[in-house]
Formats: C-alpha cells, structure tokens, sequence
C-alpha cells in the first residue's frame, strides 16, 4: 500500500467492514491453524485505526469487541465536532496482543498515555497493523470456496506483482462474504512457512459483496483500476504502489484547482 500524507489523502473506500459487521445475524465459525474458535472467546475482537478530521495529524489506534463502526460512533459524543472514520480494522484471535503491540512500536509517538491517539502517519499505522496482525489473523476454513485470479494479475501488472506472493484467491467464508485470499512465501525461500493476507472485498463497495457469485467477483477484482490495487491491498511492490498513488494525489489536486477556479469565475 502507498504512503499517505495526511489523513484526508486517505480514500474512502479504506473504511472496512469485516464480515460479521455485514450479516450480523448469522453464526460465526472462526478457524486458527485449521482448528475452530469460538467468538466468545473474550480476546478474539477487532484492532481498528481510526481517525477524525477534527484532529488532523492523529491517528486512533485502538480495539473493540463490538463492531468497529459502532466504537466509531460510541465515541462520536458532544465534544467532538466531528464523526470517526474507519480506515482500517482486523479481527484478531488475541486483540489484546496486537494494540499492545503496535502501542509499543509507536509509543514516542503517543500523545497521551491515557488516551490511544498517535501522531503517525495513517498509512503508517494501517501497514503497522497488517504486519502485526498477520501472526494474529483467523483462516478461511479447507472447505471456502475460492477463485483463482494470480495468472489473471500477473499478465496484467507482469513484475509489478510483489515477487513472493504465490496464489491469489477470491474466496467465500460460510457466510457468504468475499475475501481477497493472498498466500507469500518469503523470496529466499528458507523457509516452507506460507503467510495469508485476507482483505475483505466489501471495502470496494456492494459490487464485492454476498449478492455476487464469486466468479462474478473475481472477474471485478481482476478488472480493478491499478489505483485501486495499490490503495486496498499489498499486490504490488512498495516503489509502484508509491508511483501510483503520487499520480493519483497529484491528479486529484490538479482537478480540485481546477474545479475551484471555475467556481471564482462565475
């Protein structure tokens, strides 16, 4: 994922809803290392970064058993001006673990012990959490139907593609919600250990969602523009993703100049 200047350069589609935020209703089967854990185990919850743009420079970094949108608005209360933003969150078997972690890592950062605000960069934060929690992560259980679409993605962004990823899924947990499934081995390949990133589609919109198949999905995730690849996933190498999100900042703010000048000559 590229870097990211300020909060606002954030986009909007950052804000992620894992699955059981989208079906609420239904049974959660959570698998670690292929063996299946219960929900109410009282550390299993989301870590979740969010940020405000009352509060420019500073990052939320904290976690939650409840949904995260609902921590979002819990602490939209009378003395803040504005609502939180979910830029990123991760269900975790151990949550205590990971925010104590990743509070570690940037506690110089920390503006006051007794509250979880960082000055760090939101990109930062949100590539922090991802390593941290990949030790962390649930699996999609042997039996989720998946897509392959690694082929696909490497006739279209050829040596783009990070060197050490080895399979890229679309793939469906028994509930019906569409995961990016994205396998690594590291590159020296001394070690058989595999690590899987799972991004939850839902983040591009209803067009990811259960009420597509997953052929139809995987079709989409293929056709994603490069931006979108770059912004929501960790496919491409550092120095693309980098290069094309600069363009994309830069693109932007030429068009925001663009539109404000119209407007004053009215």
């Amino acid at each position: 994922m590229p870097p990211a200047n300020s909060a606002s350069q954030i986009p909007a589609q950052l804000a992620v809803r894992m699955y059981h935020q989208i079906v609420a209703h239904s049974p959660k089967r959570l698998f670690r290392n292929g063996e299946e854990v219960s929900y109410r185990d009282r550390k299993v919850g989301h870590v979740y970064i969010l940020i405000n743009p009352a509060m420019p420079g500073l990052v939320k970094i904290g976690r939650t058993r409840d949904q995260t949108k609902a921590r979002a608005r819990q602490l939209y209360s009378t003395g803040v001006p504005t609502e939180f933003v979910v830029l990123w969150q991760e269900l975790v078997h151990d949550s205590e673990e990971v925010e104590k972690e990743i509070h570690e890592r940037f506690e110089a950062s920390r503006v006051n012990l007794k509250r979880e605000f960082f000055e760090v960069e939101p990109q930062e934060a949100i590539r922090t959490l991802i390593e941290v929690a990949r030790a962390y992560r649930f699996d999609l259980s042997a039996e989720s139907s998946r897509v392959p679409v690694l082929e696909q993605l490497r006739a279209k962004f050829g040596s783009d593609l990070r060197p050490d990823i080895v399979a890229v899924n679309v793939a469906e947990d028994e509930v019906g919600t569409m995961f990016l499934e994205v396998i690594r081995v590291p590159v020296d390949r001394k070690t058989k250990k595999q690590y899987v990133d799972y991004v939850d589609l839902n983040v591009l919109g209803e067009g990811f969602t259960f009420y597509q198949s997953l052929d139809a999905v995987a079709k989409k995730v293929i056709g994603l523009d490069p931006v979108s690849i770059a912004a929501v996933t960790d496919l491409l190498k550092d120095e693309v993703a980098r290069r094309l999100w600069e363009k994309h900042l830069r693109e932007r703010a030429g068009a925001d100049t663009h539109g404000y000048n119209e407007s004053t000559e009215n």
